[in-house]
Order: C-alpha cells, then sequence, then structure tokens
C-alpha cells in the first residue's frame, strides 16, 4: 500500500488532487449521501487453501465511472480536509461488518479483518480512541481486527507510539504493510511491534527469481523468530503463490484467488458451498476453515480464477 493512501486502498497508482477524477462537491456528497462503499479482499492461508479472513478496502461511487479505488480520491480528501471524516467511516463500518458476521455466526473466532490507516492519524494520537469507540459501538470482537500500517507511517513519532500501545490494550493486532517497499530494514524489524508483516507487491512480483525468493527468505526467518505472520501481497500466479507457500508465507493475498468483493459478494463466498460461474476453479481453492483451526462456521469450499488486473 502507497504511503498516500489511507483506510485500505489497493492499488498502487499516484493520484494527486489535480488528476482526480472526484470533486471536493462530489466527495462531500458521497461522505454525507452514503456514496463510500467497503469492498472486501480475501486473506488465504498457503498451508490449506482456506480463506483466513479479508481486507477492506474503500471505495468511492462515482454516478459516470463506477466504484473508484481510494488512491483516485483520498489525496483530494487530505488536501481539503476530509479524510479524517473518511477514516472514522471506514473503521466504524468495517466494525459493523465485523460484528454482524460474527453475530451471525458466518466466521468464527479465528476469522481476520484488516484495515489501514492514513499517516496523519496515526501521527496525531488519537487512533486507539477512535478504534475504541467503533468497536464499542459495533460490539466487534477486538481481537478479529487487524489495523495496517505503511512502512513509511511507521516511522516511531512518539504519537504512532501512543496510538500502538492504544491499539494493543485493546486487543486489536498491527500489520506493517508494504514492507521491502519503504525505510524499514531487518535491524529495524527488531524493535517494531506488530503481529504481521506484508511483502508488498513489487518483492512478491520477484518471488520466482532467485532474488526474491533470497529476501522473502531472510524475512519469514526474521519474524518467525519473533513470532510474526508472513503475508505476501500482490499475488497474481499459481507459481508465486506456490513459490510463497514453500517460502513458509503464512497467508497470501492478490488476484490470482480474488479480486475485492462487495460486501455481499464476500459474505456469498464465506456461505456458499457451490462456486460460481463467472469464478471458475482453474488455480486455487478457496474455502472457509471447518475443523482444527475453524475461521467459519462454515464448510465452504470456494474456487475463483486468477484475474488480469493487477493490485492486491
Amino acid at each position: 500500500m502507497d504511503e498516500d493512501r489511507s483506510m485500505a486502498n489497493d492499488t498502487n497508482v499516484d493520484a494527486s488532487p489535480e488528476q482526480s477524477p472526484v470533486t471536493h462537491r462530489q466527495l462531500l456528497h458521497a461522505i454525507d449521501r452514503h456514496g463510500l462503499a467497503l469492498h472486501y479482499q480475501p486473506l488465504i492461508d498457503l498451508g490449506s487453501g482456506l480463506i483466513r479472513g479479508f481486507e477492506a478496502l474503500v471505495r468511492l461511487s462515482h454516478p459516470d465511472i463506477g466504484f473508484i479505488a481510494a488512491a483516485e480520491f483520498i489525496p483530494l480528501a487530505e488536501d481539503v480536509g476530509l479524510i479524517r471524516a473518511i477514516d472514522d467511516w471506514v473503521v466504524l463500518t468495517a466494525c459493523d461488518q465485523l460484528a454482524a458476521w460474527q453475530r451471525a455466526g458466518t466466521v468464527g473466532d479465528h476469522f481476520d479483518l484488516a484495515v489501514n490507516v492514513s499517516g496523519s492519524e496515526l501521527d496525531d494520537g488519537t487512533l486507539g480512541k477512535r478504534f475504541e469507540r467503533a468497536l464499542a459501538i459495533s460490539g466487534a470482537d477486538p481481537a478479529s481486527l487487524i489495523v495496517e500500517i505503511t512502512e513509511s507511517q511507521w516511522c516511531g513519532q512518539k504519537a504512532s507510539a501512543r496510538s500502538m500501545a492504544m491499539l494493543n490494550d485493546l486487543g486489536v493486532r498491527v500489520a506493517l504493510d508494504d514492507f521491502g517497499a519503504g525505510h524499514a530494514t531487518f535491524s529495524r524489524l527488531r524493535s517494531l511491534n506488530f503481529d504481521f508483516l506484508k511483502i508488498d507487491q513489487s518483492i512478491t512480483s520477484l518471488i520466482t527469481h532467485s532474488v526474491g525468493q533470497g529476501f522473502v527468505r531472510m524475512v519469514v526467518e526474521e519474524c518467525n523468530g519473533h513470532g510474526v505472520s508472513v503475508i505476501a501481497e500482490g499475488i497474481e500466479t499459481a507459481e508465486q503463490a506456490s513459490a510463497a507457500a514453500k517460502l513458509n508465507c503464512q497467508l497470501g493475498q492478490g488476484f490470482f484467488w480474488s479480486p475485492a468483493l462487495s460486501s455481499a459478494e464476500a459474505q456469498w463466498l464465506l456461505l456458499s458451498t457451490t462456486p460460481p460461474t463467472s469464478c471458475a476453479a482453474k488455480h486455487a481453492r478457496v474455502s472457509t476453515p471447518a475443523t482444527t483451526t475453524p475461521r467459519t462456521k462454515t464448510k465452504a469450499p470456494i474456487s475463483v480464477a486468477a484475474k488480469s488486473e493487477r493490485g492486491h
């Protein structure tokens, strides 16, 4: 995830306010008139091929274009001072959806939902209190929530440290996102307190080659020694998925399995026992766990085809 992205964006597009297809008025309208939506991309257990959870990705509904990814409108939101409103909406909506799935028994105790936070929101020191409020309103289990923070956002500021400490106190886990694309080093990994590490797509794209394999192998060894799970993001091919599994990455994410889905499609995926004809299986089985490490309360073997788009 790019350092300019906020609350779960899944592209690497560099957008400026001048380039945005969304105007200030349209952005205000989307915030005030329910024009934002969360889509959900599966997190896959590479050992079993089962759904471990989702990453929540914010979208804006444009009257002419359709759903727009966050990189196309978040820079404008930051420029005009609307980022807090969007971030608060995303956190509460994600918690509401998680709580609804938990109450309905659609997901089990070990199901994870990941959201992303903007750098500005992290640095002001209020992030923990805002998650505490969203969790209290929604009734979601904080142990099922993951907050993703990019390398560039995690620069050791005191406010960031306070936010991280409060998230830990709430029982919310933290993921270091986009590792390999920014500033973090192997020596710095030892000083950071997080539960997951997401290997950037720029590294995952090289995972079938020796240079990428060497980097990932070192990351996995370092993380495993500290109880940190590794997620390979941006997986697009069966070869990349196989290589990540062989290198002992615990989780994978990418268009090889599925694009981001609407909330209704995500729920269908969790509950269904028959794959849709539009997602005929070719490369991988996506399924909700059912036995020894239950992630959901349903047995749902679902297969999804690899997509031609890039992204995670």
